[in-house]
């Protein structure tokens, strides 16, 4: 579906820093490369919020395409064309994008708006396929940008990269609720994830069991074994022999009556110290209230909610939803008081993130939405969705939100390491921190500035 027939811009978000940017439709070369598949929420629900494989753990253009298969077989091939920064007639540069538009029964051409720029990689073979088959339409419009120097540690070309590129400061007036709903459920980053703690424990396993099994390593265990038990043998057989020694069994007999000896005198003093301990017990004691750490004469009722407070904040944002599960039914299990106390702190904690949400998708004005919506995955171990809509949807009248929301988490199952990840704070662009540790890149990067500079 062309850009032109819904809106006269598009969006892109910046995987490295998390924010938005609009793009003029003056910048779109070509909107008709591939036609957008429409993919159906409930298979974006499942396979993207609710993710259970670690490819999904971040939404980008090569997610989009496999995404794309499950719904129809094509090739990867961009859908539009959008004309980079710094572009003119004589050294044309473009950027490929892909979208998606996902059915939604509340918002009409949901995600069409947002475009996720390829990967520098696809971005070469897309036009060296062109070239192959000689693909003319797309060949005029200039060859793709390629990484510079200085954007190595990035995957695929930022948005700040395409011509007329704005950021988006006021959600309120320059995006639709649409638009507002699908940034805030979208989650990105300038990396991929990829849990391959299984890979790694079958391959200590693996390599444990080689080490075990390889005939050096044999050998040597059943050396060890023999030499263990030959030691065993001598050490009978100089027993016997000195058993059979008279004057080994003299010593002996003179050890042991010197230790029954030591014995004796050391009974004697215990039941001396044992009688002075009973008689210190048998004296009478004042007998006083002990302390009521939660009662009334105990912690001021402000200090025991906010104990408890803290206790079912840690429940909510543990991410594995068993064991949230568990933990806050420990809580509510404690006693009535607890249980009533918990109930209702529980639901204060997810209706503030419901309205929170709610009032940006409504209005775009929300403090906690700054550093977008990664707080919903570190305080709620959620996604966004869940709470905008399967909470609100399948909550009865007569039943507490938090209870919803824990039946909704046992039912989404999200993965507990895509939680983690998902739930990081967006660093801000420039920060070294986002650059990934190495030595032999570092001392690569040196020599090819020096190279750049002569």
């Amino acid at each position: 579906m062309p850009v032109s027939e819904q809106s006269s811009y598009i969006l892109m978000i910046d995987e490295t820093s998390g924010t938005l940017w609009k793009i003029p439709e003056s910048s779109i070369s070509l909107s008709t490369t591939q036609p957008s598949v429409s993919v159906p929420s409930k298979s974006w629900l499942n396979f993207i919020d609710h993710a259970k494989r670690d490819a999904y753990t971040f939404v980008n253009a090569e997610v989009v395409i496999d995404l794309q298969r499950h719904v129809q077989d094509r090739p990867p091939t961009p859908t539009h064309v959008l004309l980079a920064s710094g572009s003119n007639e004589t050294t044309p540069r473009v950027v490929y994008t892909q979208s998606v538009t996902i059915s939604h029964t509340h918002f009409r051409g949901y995600a069409s708006t947002f475009h996720w720029a390829l990967s520098f990689e696809q971005h070469a073979e897309v036009f060296a396929q062109a070239q192959r088959s000689n693909s003319q339409h797309l060949l005029d419009l200039g060859e793709p940008v390629a990484p510079r120097l200085s954007s190595l540690y990035h995957q695929r070309p930022c948005p700040s990269a395409v011509q007329g590129a704005t950021r988006v400061i006021d959600f309120g007036s320059d995006l639709t609720a649409a638009e507002r709903d699908f940034f805030v459920s979208v989650s990105c980053a300038p990396y991929l994830f990829r849990d391959c703690s299984y890979t790694l424990e079958q391959y200590w396993k693996s390599t444990r069991l080689h080490k075990e099994h390889f005939p050096s390593r044999l050998a040597l265990k059943n050396r060890i074994g023999r030499e263990a038990e030959l030691r065993k043998l001598r050490s009978v057989h100089m027993l016997l022999e000195k058993a059979q020694d008279p004057m080994i069994e003299k010593r002996v007999l003179e050890n042991a009556t010197n230790g029954m000896k030591v014995l004796n005198d050391l009974m004697d003093n215990t039941n001396v110290c044992a009688k002075r301990i009973r008689i210190a017990y048998d004296r009478p004691v004042s007998k006083g209230r002990p302390t009521a750490f939660f009662g009334d004469e105990g912690l001021p009722h402000e200090i025991q909610s906010k104990i408890l407070l803290m206790s079912v904040q840690t429940a909510f944002s543990n991410p594995d939803c068993r064991a949230a599960h568990s933990q806050f039914a420990s809580i509510r299990s404690t006693c009535s008081a607890f249980r009533t106390e918990a109930t209702l702190l529980g639901d204060q904690l997810v209706t503030d993130a419901m309205d929170d949400l709610q009032r940006f998708v409504s209005t775009g004005i929300s403090r906690r939405m700054e550093l977008g919506s990664s707080w919903v995955y570190r305080e709620l171990a959620c996604p966004p969705s869940m709470l905008m809509r399967n909470i609100a949807e399948r909550k009865p009248s007569n039943s507490h939100v938090c209870l919803v929301y824990m039946r909704e988490r046992m039912r989404a199952n999200l993965s507990e390491n895509i939680c983690k990840e998902r739930g990081k704070v967006v660093l801000q662009e420039g920060n070294d921190a986002l650059r990934p540790k190495s030595a032999r890149l570092d001392r690569l990067l040196k020599i090819a500035y020096e190279v750049e500079s002569v």
